[in-house]
């Protein structure tokens, strides 16, 4: 190994150390962030962003689809009837097909949605947004965890109160005024493939 390459692993790895210090997250939630030594070397050098997905004026997409089968807004509710607030946006896909985390953060639940949402995963960005993803078939995260933008939090499915396959997917900006999370249209942060 050159000497050059060793000091940059060694100083690294001292930084991950004290990470694990000062986050009480593990060395391997820390490492999660940086998928790479380079990329945290980039980081401190003023380069990038600290976590993926900041600074970026579009998220990731959640998942392949074929089909935006609900937009965000005024509709007929497809389950009971009647006018219903759509709070999110609803993108039609294959069961199992795989859920992405758009920007990194922490997952802050893991579970059943009883009011309807069925399986589905809440993670906090850190920045004042949220994002939440509910019907999903399986969940492949814990509540606590640490997500990079990317990563497979779950898998698109049909349960709750659902009429096919799909994602449901939901962005909430904290209103520090009212002090309640409201909801905001996804469409204006991801990027439809």
């Amino acid at each position: 190994m050159k000497k050059g390459k060793l000091l940059k692993t060694v100083f690294l790895t001292a930084i991950l150390a004290a990470m694990l210090l000062v986050t009480g997250c593990s060395v391997d939630e820390n490492a999660q962030i940086f998928s790479d030594f380079d990329a945290l070397f980039a980081y401190l050098q003023g380069n990038i962003p600290l976590l993926p997905g900041e600074g970026e004026d579009k998220w990731g997409m959640p998942c392949r689809y074929t089909y935006v089968s609900s937009r965000f807004g005024s509709r007929e509710d497809p389950v009971y009837g009647g006018s219903d607030y759509h709070r999110g946006i609803d993108l039609a896909a294959p069961k199992w097909t795989t859920i992405h985390a758009v920007r990194a953060g922490e997952v802050t639940y893991a579970g059943w949605d009883n009011g309807g949402g069925g399986n589905y995963v809440s993670i906090e960005h850190g920045d004042g947004y949220k994002t939440q993803y509910l019907h999903m078939e399986a969940i492949a995260v814990k509540e606590g965890q640490l997500v990079k933008k990317g990563q497979i939090i779950g898998y698109v499915g049909s349960t709750g109160n659902s009429t096919g396959n799909h994602l449901h997917f939901a962005v909430r900006k904290w209103n520090e005024k009212n002090g309640v999370w409201d909801y905001i249209d996804p469409e204006q942060f991801i990027t439809f493939n």
